[in-house]
């Protein structure tokens, strides 16, 4: 088992990146669909009531309500899925430019 995973590392974080985007999507796409009566409700224009706003805290209540976690832990997902990624590209590229010296 650990010759397969020293071996196809690389595979296996993609795989998870890819399950993750997968359940991303899927949750976003079976999201509580609100937009449409709250228009209905609102009208066009919503105005917000004083001290609302991205300082406010209303990024973190968005996170919270559509992930159903703290909004931390979304963030720290979120940030170790990029720092993952980001480092499985460039090892691939480090790879094939050590591959194209060797020829």
């Amino acid at each position: 088992m650990k010759k397969y995973i020293s071996n196809n590392w690389k595979k296996i974080l993609r795989v998870g990146g890819y399950i993750c985007l997968g359940l991303i999507i899927f949750f976003k796409l079976n999201a509580e669909k609100t937009l449409l009566a709250d228009y209905i409700k609102y009208g066009k224009e919503v105005k917000p009531s004083e001290g609302s706003g991205i300082l406010s805290g209303v990024k973190d209540n968005f996170l919270t309500t559509f992930t159903g976690v703290d909004s931390q832990l979304v963030k720290f997902a979120i940030i170790f899925i990029v720092a993952i990624m980001i480092v499985v590209f460039f090892t691939s590229l480090l790879d094939k430019k050590k591959d194209a010296k060797k020829k």
